[in-house]
């Protein structure tokens, strides 16, 4: 819902935390000034070490202990990430349907109105500590909009996205028939180009984004067509993939 104006706003902000604050493997980082494989792999680690078995619903409270990390400089203990984890459901549960009072609150539950404020709330502080140059606490529209933008982000798509693709990974490797079968096994955690091509076959077969929706004009700008690009079909094109339904790294 963010108009161009809002969105060249946040997006340096997000660049800064994310693909911009990737490090080399040599540099170490701690996940909040920077973040690299080697920081991801520890952290990681150091979660599996008191974990007996993983569930499919532990990935997504793990992404967020990460994700908060890297877009915030956020270290979340566990049950914080976990009530995370919560209201994100509800909140995806909802938010495509009309704001109440409706009939279907009554079955389905309401917007999770206070604890989006309560993130909100943080998510603030944390941003305005992070960055004092931009007097965060004078700019009360910017300091809303850069705290709304880290909140979407984080809750509507990157734990969701990250999450489905690191269930269906570790689907593939485990799964005892296809299209996860045909995968080499044991993939050893040293093979990284083998698990590079393993993300990006997961990425191609499992989209975690199905479509990708723009605007396009052809007579300068005085009439504008939506269009929405299907991701899935495109990944999927016999004419560019031998055999789309499988799973072939490379």
């Amino acid at each position: 819902g963010f108009d161009n104006g809002d969105h060249a706003s946040v997006r340096p902000f997000l660049l800064k935390q994310l693909d911009g604050a990737r490090e080399s493997e040599t540099k170490t980082c701690d996940g909040s000034a920077c973040w690299n494989v080697a920081w991801l792999r520890r952290i990681l680690r150091q979660q599996f070490a008191g974990m007996d078995v993983i569930l499919s619903s532990d990935i997504p409270w793990l992404m967020t202990l990460v994700l908060h990390r890297v877009q915030l400089g956020l270290e979340l203990p566990e049950q914080a990430a976990r009530n995370f984890v919560a209201f994100q459901n509800q909140l995806l549960f909802v938010a495509n349907l009309p704001r109440g009072p409706a009939p279907w609150e009554a079955v389905l539950g309401g917007f999770p109105l206070d604890a989006k404020q309560r993130y909100r709330t943080l998510y603030q502080t944390v941003l305005s500590n992070k960055w004092p140059q931009e007097r965060l606490n004078e700019n009360p529209a910017k300091a809303a909009l850069l705290s709304n933008a880290f909140l979407d982000s984080m809750a509507l798509h990157a734990v969701p996205s990250l999450s489905s693709v690191a269930e269906h990974a570790l689907a593939l490797l485990f799964m005892q028939g296809d299209p996860g079968a045909s995968l080499p096994r044991p993939m050893s955690p040293g093979s990284v180009d083998m698990i590079r091509d393993l993300i990006w076959e997961t990425l191609r077969r499992f989209p975690p984004v199905s479509a990708v929706p723009y605007w396009t004009t052809d007579d300068s700008g005085l009439t504008w067509t939506h269009k929405i690009a299907n991701v899935g079909q495109a990944l999927q094109d016999p004419g560019v993939f031998s055999e789309p339904l499988a799973v072939r790294l490379g």
